[in-house]
């Protein structure tokens, strides 16, 4: 039986050309089988379809394309029918509002079905991965936990009074105010592993402690200049609570201070002394989103990820350093939330 002649309106120059020009690999190797058949390479499909790389029905329905559209229809996608490549820009708009919310999507397969449910539009999952990634920059994120008991209208309502709370507390007072972000953290020998980066199926693998020795660091974190005081304690009580108050008070003298605290029993007891120049202000129940130092403990525990201490007095030298040499520029980047400078400026 005589073969077939492929009949290739470029000549092999063109091919040339056009592969050379072409970004895209899956393109270029469409193009090569026709070089190969235009050269004389490959006399029969299979082969080509062997020098490609490809199965022999693939490289016959490249062909087919080319036969029934030249260059241009067999550089194009494949489509389904029904489907559509691309997301219109008003889809895009209405997905990218979506996005905005803090509920999101569970995956990229989610985002498909609901453009699907809401826009009437079947579109592939890779169009789908490549918009939400790539041009509209959203990514899988770890939740941050919220409280089924929190009230989402006191977090706004706090939000929209607290410059008005500010200006109040401090109406009569005659020395240079501060505004104090506090909270306590627990520190401990228990490995905390964080994510590493490594080639594809690599699995990277980290050494892990369980001892069960903690303890405490009570800290206080300026919004604007930065300034931080910190305090060792070995656990979380009324008394330590009271013991920091009065350390702090004493290393900021000359400042009248806002406290910004969480609804811990330790901050309320009806037995704390609250130093004269100190004012506490207490955030909405079920909301450290809105306290600044959750971010700076955030930041600090980072550096003690995958770290295997000797014991606890090599971790607090650890930790220690890492709270001295830390600069308060770099803590007021971290702290400085809008809602407490906006009511700053107000």
């Amino acid at each position: 039986m005589p073969k077939r002649a492929y009949e290739i309106l470029e000549n092999a120059e063109e091919l040339l050309g056009l592969m050379k020009n072409e970004k895209k690999a899956r393109f270029r190797d469409r193009l090569r089988m026709l070089w190969f058949l235009k050269t004389g390479e490959a006399d029969t499909m299979t082969r080509a379809a062997e020098l490609c790389g490809v199965s022999r029905l693939t490289a016959a329905e490249w062909f087919r394309r080319y036969e029934a559209g030249g260059i241009a229809e067999l550089l194009l996608l494949k489509t389904v029918p029904g489907r559509k490549r691309s997301i219109p820009d008003e889809v895009e708009e209405s997905l990218k509002k979506r996005l905005a919310e803090s509920d999101g999507f569970n995956s990229y397969g989610d985002v498909r079905i609901w453009i699907m449910e809401n826009h009437d539009l079947d579109i592939p999952y890779k169009t789908v991965h490549d918009t939400v990634h790539y041009r509209l920059k959203a990514k899988l994120k770890t939740p941050r936990p919220s409280h089924i008991k929190k009230k989402d209208e006191e977090v706004e309502e706090f939000k929209k009074t607290f410059p008005d709370k500010v200006s109040e507390i401090i109406s009569d007072k005659n020395m240079p105010v501060k505004i104090f972000s506090y909270d306590e953290t627990r520190l401990g020998l228990i490995t905390s592993l964080g994510k590493k980066i490594t080639l594809p199926g690599v699995r990277p693998v980290a050494p892990i402690q369980r001892i069960y020795e903690n303890y405490h660091i009570y800290g206080a974190t300026e919004v604007v200049s930065g300034e931080n005081f910190f305090l060792e304690f070995s656990g979380m009580s009324t008394d330590c609570f009271q013991c920091f108050l009065e350390e702090f008070s004493e290393e900021f003298p000359n400042n009248f201070n806002i406290m910004l605290s969480d609804n811990a029993g330790i901050h309320k007891a009806k037995r704390l002394t609250i130093p004269e120049n100190i004012c506490l202000v207490f955030l909405p129940a079920y909301s450290p989103e809105l306290n600044p130092i959750e971010r700076f403990w955030e930041h600090i525990k980072r550096y003690t990820k995958g770290k295997i201490y000797s014991g606890l007095n090599e971790m607090k030298d650890h930790v220690a350093d890492i709270l001295k040499n830390i600069s308060e520029k770099t803590v007021a980047s971290l702290v400085g939330y809008s809602y407490i400078l906006n009511a700053i400026k107000a």
